[in-house]
């Protein structure tokens, strides 16, 4: 049996019909997916903001309790304090926070070439090139982090678990096993060798050793290998009552820290460099860095 021309133009109509129809179900379920995603990116940066949040109240609160009395093998380096890791209904994530000495780099206007304490800058950073700085201007010093031309193999800021004083040694990078979202690495981090709070003074509980024995030698002082000895028994040492006026001093004790907060959740990762000031009322947040970018 054959169509009549009428069934031919009913029936073209329909397909034509069910066409526009599976179009428009396309259309849908491609906005649908959109918003989903949408929701879904949100959600998501709702998540990792919440966890950066969550780790500097952290930071903070250590500060609070232990930030004066600190005490860093002579490596130096990153402490991590925290390595939490979170389980919701929705999914799994991580959060660290590494504390970093701000008084245990080279302070900015101490790191031009020709400086007595260039000799502890890790090989990588040898050709690093700082413009003049002076201690007045260590507020404003901190866009060093940021503008900074860094050598190939640099980092702007440090990435993992902290506990990578070992750059201060070669600068060598060590392969490393990624973990999720948070590798280990030894490369050089040029947030933890530029003390760019730093007004001279440099933490001798804290600094990693070739800075401390570069410092010691620039103020022709004594007694920096029985200070290293007993930092490796985590023991403070005191300050030198008596130091050369040279726009260098070393300290027992730092009020500026900075905390590397990081945050993994399904996958993403977002980290913060926070820089934290101490106040007659306490530490204090002073500014924040995307250390991501």
């Amino acid at each position: 049996m054959t169509s009549s021309p009428r069934q031919g133009i009913a029936l073209l109509m329909a397909l034509a019909t069910l066409v526009l129809v599976l179009a428009g179900v396309a259309a849908a379920l491609a906005a649908l997916r959109g918003a989903h995603q949408a929701a879904w990116t949100s959600t998501v940066d709702a998540r990792l903001l919440a966890g950066l949040r969550q780790g500097e109240r952290l930071a903070g609160a250590w500060l609070k309790t232990s930030a004066g009395k600190t005490v860093l093998p002579p490596e130096g380096g990153g402490l991590l304090l925290v390595d939490d890791r979170i389980v919701l209904n929705d999914g799994e994530g991580r959060l660290t926070v590494t504390a970093y000495d701000g008084l245990a780099g080279i302070p900015a206007h101490l790191a031009q070439k020709g400086s007595a304490l260039r000799t502890a800058l890790p090989v990588a950073l040898i050709g690093l090139v700082v413009p003049p700085v002076s201690p007045a201007q260590v507020e404003q010093a901190s866009s060093l982090l940021d503008r900074l031309d860094l050598p190939e193999g640099v980092r702007r800021y440090p990435v993992g678990l902290g506990g990578s004083g070992r750059i201060w040694h070669n600068g060598e990078t060590t392969d490393t096993t990624a973990e999720d979202v948070f590798p280990e690495t030894t490369e050089p981090s040029l947030a933890e060798i530029l003390a760019v709070r730093s007004d001279g003074r440099i933490n001798l509980n804290t600094a990693p050793a070739p800075l401390l024995k570069a410092a010691f030698v620039a103020l022709r002082l004594n007694g920096v290998d029985q200070v290293l000895e007993r930092r490796r028994k985590l023991l403070p040492s005191q300050a030198p009552t008596t130091q050369a006026t040279s726009g260098l001093r070393v300290v027992a004790e730092s009020e500026r820290w900075q905390m590397l907060i990081t945050v993994g959740w399904q996958g993403i990762r977002r980290s913060w460099w926070v820089d934290f000031a101490s106040t007659p009322q306490g530490f204090t947040m002073a500014q924040r860095h995307d250390a991501d970018n």
